[in-house]
């Protein structure tokens, strides 16, 4: 008995955990490549970034750039990209908490000087997902890349912004807890990236943008197949389970041959012309 209370009580502990601890991919306190994230840019090095008391500082406008094509000016870009390993299914949390600092010339249709992307295509596909569900932070507002969505608030201001994405793709932003973005169809390829999106080849506004950034936390959600479901059949195991113990043991879905016994005047299996229907407990 008291062996069966430990394994319910292992299953419920185990079921309370169920979400997986958040795993800080940038700390702040250094630049990004020094912890893994890969520069994807057209600007010089030195590279326009500071850091400093766990606050990573990157701008763009103004910065010195590769040459562009003949007579096209050749505007910056700068984002900073890492593989994470996230997923829809089973789905996953985003936590990071920034600033704008200034956004130049705010953001465009699927470009912005200052991004949020939780899938990224190194080669920039036009116009592909990545760009369409990333998150453009203007001084006065945020929104979705393809401006389906937006939300008015002083981004100037640090925040706390988190993005959750749900198994069925449903991706929802929150700022300081509070529900600010919505969208459907959520895809991502398990890289993440934020800086400046665009470098606009062409002759027009140059969106570039001034940001701070002092951390960035990934939760994966655990496949169902987890620990829980081992606690499950270790509750079985250790409670007999019913069906004369058949489901002791390992949990095989194979049944055992049936020994022929005799009647007794008491609770014990007899045998039957058809086998006895599978355990619950084997989930079968």
């Amino acid at each position: 008995m008291r062996l069966t209370l430990l394994a319910a009580s292992l299953v419920v502990g185990l079921a309370l955990g169920n979400s997986a601890e958040a795993i800080e991919i940038l700390s702040g306190s250094a630049s990004p490549a020094t912890e893994g994230w890969t520069a994807n840019t057209n600007v010089l090095q030195p590279y326009p970034e500071t850091f400093s008391g766990g606050i990573y500082e990157l701008n763009t406008i103004g910065a010195a750039t590769e040459p562009g094509f003949p007579n096209i000016p050749n505007f910056p870009f700068f984002l900073w990209s890492k593989a994470v390993g996230i997923s829809v299914d089973p789905g996953f949390s985003i936590e990071w908490r920034m600033r704008v600092v200034n956004d130049d010339e705010g953001h465009n249709f699927a470009d912005a000087g200052i991004a949020f992307m939780a899938s990224y295509v190194a080669s920039g596909s036009p116009l592909g997902f990545d760009r369409r569900q990333m998150i453009y932070f203007d001084e006065t507002q945020i929104g979705w890349g393809d401006e389906t969505d937006s939300y008015s608030l002083a981004a100037t201001l640090f925040h706390d912004y988190r993005l959750d994405v749900t198994p069925d793709g449903n991706a929802s932003v929150y700022v300081d807890n509070v529900l600010a973005l919505t969208r459907t169809g959520f895809a991502t390829n398990g890289t993440i990236a934020f800086g400046d999106q665009t470098n606009d080849l062409y002759a027009g506004p140059s969106f570039d943008g001034r940001f701070q950034i002092d951390s960035i936390n990934v939760t994966p959600v655990p496949e169902p197949t987890s620990l829980a479901l081992v606690g499950f059949a270790m509750l079985a195991g250790l409670s007999g389970g019913s069906c004369c113990g058949r489901c002791r043991g390992s949990p095989a879905r194979a049944t055992p041959a049936f020994r022929e016994t005799r009647p007794r005047p008491d609770t014990r299996c007899r045998k039957t012309l058809t086998p006895p229907p599978p355990c619950a407990e084997n989930g079968v």
